[in-house]
């Protein structure tokens, strides 16, 4: 029995410790929707501005929203920085250029 007990405590721990996590970004962020069309749509219009291929840009776009939604389906809470960090991050495996453009998109470079 005692290790049932264990697994209990260390469960509700577990709980308890997601809970404020989420209460923490709740604080800090929007809770969004992700939203793979305008994932796409940011991508290749940072692509277009970087002049990169359409076509090469489209097939990355949809690799990396494939992922970044396989991402968001696991979380219960995420929020456009999520979404930008995320990204940004599988965007750099295959164009280093691209990401560092998607990540900066808002702020003066």
């Amino acid at each position: 029995m005692k290790i049932k007990e264990k697994v209990k405590t260390a469960y509700r721990r577990a709980e308890a410790k997601k809970q404020a996590t989420e209460k923490q970004m709740r604080k800090g962020g929007k809770k969004v929707k992700f939203s793979r069309k305008k994932l796409v749509d940011e991508i290749m219009f940072e692509a277009k501005v970087l002049g990169r291929h359409m076509g090469s840009a489209m097939i990355i776009a949809e690799e990396v929203a494939d992922e970044v939604e396989d991402w968001a389906n696991k979380r219960a809470f995420i929020t456009e920085e999520d979404i930008t960090r995320v990204a940004s991050k599988k965007l750099e495996k295959y164009d280093k250029d691209l990401a560092y453009i998607y990540k900066n998109r808002d702020t003066i470079i």
